[in-house]
């Protein structure tokens, strides 16, 4: 079953960060996730939505756990 991601980052690094992703998608893929939308500035519709925000897919929760613990 297709599992999918939300992550809400606040950056306090940017250099770091931007380390971070440089290394991610090739971790992501690797484990079959796609990167479905990224975005500094998102718009909420209804409610606060404090930092940035990230959107992933990947093919299973095994593969979510594992794309998880590399990251961490």
């Amino acid at each position: 079953m297709t599992v999918y991601i939300v992550a809400r980052i606040t950056i306090h690094d940017r250099e770091r960060c931007d380390r971070y992703a440089a290394a991610f998608m090739p971790v992501l893929i690797q484990y079959g996730g796609r990167l479905l939308a990224a975005d500094e500035a998102p718009v909420p519709l209804e409610g606060p939505w404090p930092g940035k925000a990230q959107h992933h897919r990947l093919p299973d929760v095994e593969a979510a756990r594992r794309d998880a613990l590399v990251r961490i």
